[in-house]
């Protein structure tokens, strides 16, 4: 019975330090315009929420903002996905947006922000992870929930 005990320690302190060195080797980060709140994979306190980003060092930069419908987590990971834009707003001034009209309560919706300047508009914003073991990367767009119904 002791044997058995210190077996089952000794895969559990084995298991536990593959798990560390495996977590250790994700990193994940963003491309474009980061966001400051809601971020990746939060949930938000409004259907209304205010969206904030981290602001460019230019002063003439303006920010487009766009908000996909929900729809199901596994269609996200589809190949080329057509996504329904719900809210779309161009040529904002600053760094954070309210969202004017109500969301769907408990649902899932993804989100990007993107700079314009006189030059032209920069590339969506996207969360990406990836791994040092596998050298994969997975690219997403941001994404929050709203909170449930009441």
């Amino acid at each position: 019975m002791r044997r058995f005990r210190m077996k089952r320690a000794a895969e559990a302190v084995l298991l536990a330090a593959a798990w560390m060195t495996i977590a250790g080797c994700t990193s994940y980060y963003y491309t474009g315009v980061a966001p400051v709140n809601p971020q990746f994979d939060q949930t938000v306190a409004e259907l209304q929420p205010t969206l904030t980003w981290a602001a460019d060092p230019r002063p003439s930069v303006r920010y487009d903002l766009i908000i996909y419908a929900p729809m199901p987590r596994q269609d996200l990971t589809l190949f080329k996905v057509e996504r329904k834009s719900i809210y779309y707003r161009e040529g904002i001034a600053g760094t954070n947006h309210t969202v004017e009209i109500k969301l769907q309560p408990g649902a899932e919706y993804t989100w990007a922000i993107r700079r314009r300047t006189a030059l032209g508009v920069s590339e969506w914003s996207q969360h990406q992870r990836a791994s040092k073991l596998t050298s994969r990367k997975k690219v997403e767009l941001l994404r929050f929930s709203t909170p449930p119904a009441p």
